[in-house]
């Protein structure tokens, strides 16, 4: 993969990222977790990159950024959809309902 992308390297210099990435971000190991067939790897972010255009405000802008995930075991790439709520917001409601039972 990597003679695929052209690479960087950030502050901590031991591992490359890809420029072609809208948004990279460079990680220490803080922990390492094997699991029956696989391994979890725990991580700080201490550095993130993009470039001007997946912005807003200064912060990566999901809209801009496209992302998406591989779900296991299925092997498969999924986008990200549309905005469903607002964090820390939508549950009030059902809190408050709630509280009243």
């Amino acid at each position: 993969k990597s003679k695929q992308f052209d690479i960087f390297y950030g502050t901590l210099k031991n591992a490359p990222m890809i420029c072609e990435c809208p948004v990279t971000m460079e990680c220490r190991l803080i922990e390492s977790v094997r699991l029956d067939v696989d391994t979890l790897f725990i991580g700080e972010v201490r550095n993130v990159w993009s470039e001007e255009k997946y912005l807003t405000k200064g912060a990566p802008d999901i809209t801009k950024v496209s992302p998406f995930c591989l779900s296991m075991p299925d092997n498969r790439y999924w986008s990200v959809g549309k905005e469903i709520g607002r964090a820390w917001h939508e549950g009030l409601k059902l809190k408050d309902k709630l509280e009243k039972i």
